[in-house]
């Protein structure tokens, strides 16, 4: 084989190596991306749930000042 045959050889798995590991760190990323929205949506559920305790607690104690 052809010096110039085996450098365009190892060139071609170079570059199947580069995808593969461009593809596993897609995957992980989109995992890491699944993982940081249900955490966001977690967060924002529980937000909820405090404001409108929080928002029965002012009720109550305006109606406990107002004369």
């Amino acid at each position: 084989m052809s010096r110039l045959k085996e450098a365009s050889v190892r060139l071609e798995r170079a570059v199947d190596r580069l995808d593969e590991a461009l593809e596993a760190k897609k995957g992980r990323r989109d995992a890491a991306l699944a993982k940081a929205r249900e955490d966001c949506a977690a967060v924002r559920a529980v937000n909820e749930t405090v404001a409108g305790r929080l928002d029965a607690a002012i009720g109550r104690l305006r109606a406990i000042l107002e004369p």
